[in-house]
């Protein structure tokens, strides 16, 4: 006799098992993501010239820390751009 199929809906339920990306595939979703925020525009303020890494939310306490020194350090002509 065999397994009857599951019904579509329980199927998408279960994030279709047989389609899930392998940890390759992850690995190089993330390192794109990771790359396009590594190369993000700058704009012309200090606080918003952050880089473009900071935009990750894994990094809000670096993102802060930026928003507080980045003015001071480019009054004291120590940031570059």
């Amino acid at each position: 006799m065999g397994r009857h199929p599951d019904n579509p809906l329980d199927q998408a339920a279960k994030g279709y098992p047989g389609k899930r990306k392998t940890k390759t595939e992850k690995a190089i979703l993330e390192a794109e993501r990771l790359a396009g925020l590594l190369v993000a525009v700058r704009t012309q303020t200090p606080s918003e010239n952050k880089p473009g890494y900071l935009q990750d939310l894994r990094l809000k306490g670096a993102s802060v820390m930026w928003d507080d020194y980045a003015p001071r350090l480019d009054r004291l002509h120590l940031l570059s751009r």
